[in-house]
């Protein structure tokens, strides 16, 4: 049991260091995510290989080994080709990393600017009034206006003030009874 906890922690600081090397060499998020889950998944693999074949090797040690040095053959293999890539492929995979970071920054910021100031306009009380929140949202969203849920035990419902007019044709926004704790959202949904 304890080589099965020695192993399991090798490959989680493996694979952590690994993920560390890669970004610092700027590979993108999608390149480093490929590795850690093609280890994972070869760990699952090679332990149900090893149960049905009964393979003691593989069926011991949970196939950790192998999603071990499965993970460091990828790794290896990244860096066996960073220092064979010539500076024209360097700068495209540099550029394709910069891409996704700017595009994933470009996204954060229309949707800022989409919802705007956002005011209360509706609370929801109870668990009862939990599918009424769920169901106005989805309602609003088909619409196509601006705005969000927040609150645990008291949902707030929360529209862009521009588009308070638009809602009040979707749900019914008799019920404005919007607690002051709620009143400004904590993070977009």
């Amino acid at each position: 049991m304890e080589w099965i906890l020695a192993f399991s922690l090798i490959h989680v600081i493996f694979l952590i260091a690994i993920g560390k090397r890669l970004a610092h060499l700027e590979y993108p998020g999608s390149t480093v995510l490929s590795v850690i889950f093609v280890s994972i998944g070869l760990w699952a693999v090679a332990f149900v290989f090893g149960a049905v074949f009964q393979i003691e090797v593989l069926t011991v040690y949970f196939g950790l080994p192998i999603a071990i040095v499965a993970a460091l053959l990828r790794y290896l293999w990244l860096e066996i080709r960073i220092q064979l890539e010539n500076q024209d492929e360097r700068d495209r995979r540099l550029a394709k990393a910069r891409a996704e970071v700017e595009q994933h920054q470009a996204q954060r910021q229309a949707e800022d600017q989409q919802i705007g100031q956002l005011v209360p306009v509706k609370s929801y009380v109870g668990d009862d009034q939990s599918m009424l929140a769920i169901s106005d949202l989805g309602k609003l969203r088909d619409h196509n206006i601006p705005c969000r849920i927040d609150g645990n035990m008291v949902k707030t419902l929360f529209i862009a003030e521009s588009s308070v007019a638009a809602a009040s044709l979707v749900i019914d926004m008799q019920v404005a009874d919007v607690p002051e704790s709620n009143s400004e959202p904590h993070s977009p949904s």
